[in-house]
């Protein structure tokens, strides 16, 4: 409790020894959410939008306060500061290249595209971390579209990334016969 009292007072006089900065609200805000405090780190996220560039806001202030929201269960608003980030790195996107999308912004929107019943959004979210660089996820993103795919009917999509799967979890016996029994089931 002394640390986390200590690092609320050091995160506080840094806010009010640089009001303009939003850095210190990103911290602070960042600080919030870890300890299991997401509407109060959206509170202090929210204080600092003025601060932001207004042409060139910084993703990931957008992406923490878009999370604290989505935690506090505000998914409204936190759908409006998840799709900037999302926007700015599909504007950064060159040619064919994939989006390699921040994993938590793409989850947590993809989450709220599934509460919203708008599946087919939440499996493109799903299927871009499948092939984006967050590679030591791409079993748990190959599994998620699988499942919203096989919801919108797409049984071959389904099919080819359970086989991914199950080709990722090869050193994980029970996700290994989880897939399997999915795979079985598909076939049948």
């Amino acid at each position: 409790d002394d640390d986390e009292e200590g690092a609320m007072e050091e995160y506080s006089a840094a806010m009010e020894a640089f009001p303009d900065d939003p850095r210190p609200f990103l911290l602070m805000g960042r600080y919030l959410r870890e300890t299991g405090a997401p509407a109060e780190a959206a509170e202090v996220l929210e204080a600092a939008l003025p601060l932001l560039d207004e042409d060139r806001p910084d993703w990931s202030f957008l992406e923490a306060l878009g999370l604290a929201l989505h935690e506090a269960e505000r998914d409204d608003e936190a759908a409006v500061y998840l799709d900037q980030v999302i926007s700015f790195f599909v504007s950064r996107r060159r040619g064919d290249q994939t989006i390699d999308y921040p994993p938590a912004t793409a989850v947590a929107r993809a989450e709220i595209y599934e509460a919203q019943g708008r599946l087919e959004k939440a499996a493109d979210l799903w299927r871009g971390l499948a092939s984006g660089g967050d590679k030591a996820n791409h079993l748990v993103y190959h599994r998620e579209t699988a499942r919203l795919v096989l919801e919108l009917g797409l049984e071959d999509e389904a099919r080819r990334m359970l086989t991914r799967a199950l080709a990722l979890a090869e050193d994980d016996a029970a996700q290994k016969a989880e897939i399997e029994a999915q795979l079985a089931e598909l076939e049948a």
